[in-house]
């Protein structure tokens, strides 16, 4: 007899002790109780795969199965990965997975333009009305492409509001006890003091550069052009327009200059090896609630985040990270319902965020989650792709707070004023892909300490070239379009 023979005739074997009440027996043996009578709904997300899967899924269906009468695969492609292996199949038509994680980086938008995604409105009215209330009306609103909604927002931190990590014990050391600054130059005291009085650690390293000047005072449509968010934000704006940003060009520029700023930064492409060996006295990045736990508990040190501005919510910050449905799946209905048992079932989503309790983690003193070391599933950090994160358990080091505080800043930030507005870039395709290509020429000219007089001039000539007004008009009449719409 062959090995899988044997093995289907010891899982008949046990399904007659089962039926018989003997249901011990199938743990004895680890058969899985997969009711082969019910369709599975596959997800495909980013992230690694996991050796105890198999575990997590058998709990799982046990849900899926009696809520909604499924059960339930899930799928990880790598991150970097991601995007290219999800277009090869929405152009394959294919129909092996029902679910997909979207998101940032406008994957959202591009594959709802490309047709990827089922559209959702009438699916969540007649099979999940329930979502409905599970999110916030914001967030529906921001999500919605001409009308229809083709993906599910995951609820979770929806403001922006950047900072700038410091070292605690070089903020106690030179003395930087601001909690919060209007103005980002006004770390610059601090930086002097680093470059001054310590030799082996950079002042400063920048992610978001001059988005530290323009967040909050305006809005990104995209890449090259802008709206303000207070005033008349009807009017699109190109970069060089905007007197915030030359400023934070300038200033970057001046930095390094100054040596803030490391020699090579501009051919550094992934700086996380370095601030893991503290190589860094200040960086920024988007802070949230529990920011500084986190920072300990990702990087092993204390860090103090200085918050820049105030809270704002943009046009895309409730579509960084959602779920869709392939629009080929041949189980919508049961996918819908799998996308609102991770958005309204605690036990579901806590068990697919973390695996089982006991064998992947345990809840320490303070009722926290704590990882159990090579028990074969870990989505540490994963917890934003899958639905709700406020039904999240807390992980050791987080805040008691963390998600009360989340709720109460995305409630209280300002939102933007065009939420619901997608630029449709097709009819300027060529001409925004000429311009991608110029502004990757000149990226990092301040990092490098280049002249902004002279290159900045030339870098516009080229991008009048490369048709940077036909975009803006583009956007404008998309924008006009919009908001008469709206009135």
């Amino acid at each position: 007899m062959t090995k899988d023979g044997a093995m289907n005739k010891k899982c008949k074997i046990i399904t007659a002790f089962c039926a018989n009440g003997i249901i011990a027996a199938s743990l004895l043996f680890g058969c899985a109780l997969k009711n082969e009578n019910l369709p599975t709904i596959t997800m495909i997300i980013p992230g690694t795969q996991q050796s105890d899967l198999k575990s997590v899924l058998e709990e799982a269906d046990k849900i899926t199965s009696k809520k909604i009468g499924a059960n339930i695969d899930v799928q990880f492609v790598d991150l970097n990965a991601y995007s290219g292996k999800m277009l090869m199949r929405v152009a394959t038509k294919d129909r092996s997975y029902d679910i997909s994680w979207t998101g940032y980086g406008g994957r959202y938008t591009s594959m709802s333009q490309k047709g990827a995604y089922y559209p959702l409105t009438d699916l969540i009215n007649s099979s999940a009305p329930e979502l409905w209330d599970a999110i916030e009306p914001y967030m529906w609103e921001d999500s919605t492409i001409n009308g229809e909604i083709y993906a599910v927002p995951n609820s979770q931190i929806t403001f922006h509001q950047y900072g700038y990590a410091i070292q605690k014990d070089l903020a106690d050391k030179y003395g930087f006890y601001k909690d919060k600054i209007d103005d980002p130059k006004e770390i610059e005291p601090f930086l002097e003091k680093v470059k001054n009085g310590e030799d082996d650690v950079y002042p400063f390293c920048g992610n978001y550069s001059v988005d530290m000047w323009t967040n909050t005072k305006y809005e990104k449509l995209n890449d090259y052009f802008y709206i303000k968010t207070e005033g008349d934000y009807s009017k699109v704006l190109n970069i060089y327009d905007i007197p915030e940003y030359i400023e934070g060009i300038e200033t970057i520029k001046e930095w390094y200059q100054k040596g803030y700023i490391r020699a090579d930064r501009a051919f550094v492409s992934d700086e996380t090896s370095n601030i893991l060996d503290n190589k860094y006295a200040v960086w920024d990045l988007r802070w949230k609630p529990g920011g500084e736990s986190q920072l300990k508990q990702t990087y092993g040190k204390d860090y103090k985040v200085i918050k820049v501005g105030e809270p704002y919510t943009n046009n895309r910050s409730s579509t960084d990270t959602m779920l869709a449905i392939n629009k080929n799946s041949e189980n919508k209905e049961k996918a819908i319902k799998l996308i609102s048992l991770l958005n309204t079932d605690k036990e579901f989503y806590n068990l697919m965020c973390y695996g089982i309790k006991g064998k992947h983690y345990i809840l320490d003193s303070e009722n926290k989650v704590e990882y159990v070391e090579g028990s074969g599933y870990n989505l540490k950090g994963a917890a934003w792709q899958l639905g709700n994160q406020f039904n999240a358990l807390i992980i050791e080091g987080e805040d008691d707070n963390v998600w009360e505080e989340t709720k109460r800043l995305n409630k209280e930030a300002r939102k933007s004023p065009i939420s619901g507005f997608y630029f449709n870039p097709s009819p300027v395709a060529d001409k925004i892909a000429k311009i991608g290509a110029v502004f990757s020429e000149y990226y990092g000219i301040g990092y490098s300490g280049g002249d902004y007089g002279a290159k900045w001039n030339e870098m516009k000539e080229k991008l009048e070239d490369a048709g940077y007004a036909e975009v803006q008009r583009e956007m404008q009449s998309q924008l006009d379009d919009f908001l008469n719409k709206k009135q």
